[in-house]
C-alpha cells in the first residue's frame, strides 16, 4: 500500500527564487521592509509543501491462475463492505484508490472462487492468486422419441383440403422474395468469346474498372 504527499514543487521554486535573496541583502532598512514578505513567503512555503488535507492510500495488485499462473482479466476487486471498485486489465493488473478505513478486498471471477485479501501491510504490487471452482453438472437422460417435426406435418396434411385456396371464397398471404445477383467478369468474357455479343464485352469491361454497388430501399 502506496501513500504520497502533495508537494507544489513550481510554486516551491518561485518563492525560494523570489524571497530568498532578501536575506543576503546588504542594506538594513530592506531587510526590516521585506521582513514580512519574507515570514510570509515561507509560512506560504510550508503550507504548500506539507499537505494538511486527506491522504489517500493506492494499492496496485496483479490476479492470476493459481494452477497456471496466467493473468486473469476482468476480475472484480472491491473494498470489501463499500461500492470502491475496480476490474482487472486484459494483463491481470489492477489500480485501487483505498478509503482510510479499508482493510480488506474482495475478488470474485466467474468459475473461481471469491477470494477475500487483507490489505494490512504495505507493498508495491500485490500478486493475488485465485483458485478455479470446479462444477459438477447433474445427470441428464435424453430419450429417443418422436421428431416434433413429424407431428406439424401430420396436422398440416390433415387440414390440407381446409387450407386449400382453391376452395376458399378470398384469401390472401406475405410473399417472401429473394432477388439473387451474380456479376462475374470471366463469365462475361467467355460469353463475349463464343458469341462475340459486344454487349458481353462491355459488362466485362465495366466489371474490370468498377465494382458494382446494388442497394434495396
Amino acid at each position: 500500500m502506496r501513500k504520497s504527499f502533495f508537494i507544489d514543487y513550481p510554486l516551491t521554486r518561485h518563492i525560494l527564487h523570489s524571497y530568498l535573496p532578501f536575506f543576503f541583502t546588504s542594506s538594513p532598512s530592506e531587510k526590516t521592509f521585506h521582513s514580512t514578505s519574507v515570514f510570509a513567503g515561507f509560512l506560504l512555503l510550508m503550507l504548500c509543501t506539507i499537505s494538511t488535507g486527506h491522504v489517500q492510500a493506492q494499492l496496485s495488485g496483479r490476479v492470476t491462475d493459481a494452477h497456471s499462473g496466467a493473468p486473469l482479466a476482468f476480475v472484480h476487486v472491491v473494498v470489501q463492505d463499500t461500492q470502491v471498485g475496480t476490474m482487472t486489465d486484459i494483463d491481470g493488473n489492477f489500480r485501487l484508490e483505498l478509503p482510510d478505513t479499508a482493510s480488506f478486498i474482495q475478488l470474485s471471477y466467474v468459475g473461481y472462487f471469491t477470494k477475500v485479501q487483507p490489505i494490512d501491510h504495505p507493498v508495491d504490487v500485490m500478486e493475488i492468486a485465485l483458485y478455479p471452482r470446479p462444477y459438477q453438472l447433474q445427470e441428464v437422460v435424453v430419450m429417443a422419441g418422436e421428431n416434433p417435426a413429424h407431428r406439424i406435418i401430420r396436422n398440416a396434411m390433415d387440414q390440407r383440403r381446409a387450407n386449400d385456396p382453391e376452395n376458399l371464397a378470398s384469401f390472401f398471404y406475405t410473399s417472401y422474395n429473394k432477388f439473387l445477383a451474380t456479376l462475374d467478369q470471366d463469365f462475361y468474357i467467355e460469353r463475349w468469346e463464343m458469341t462475340r455479343d459486344s454487349l458481353n464485352k462491355r459488362i466485362a469491361d465495366v466489371l474490370d474498372e468498377r465494382h458494382v454497388f446494388i442497394l434495396e430501399s
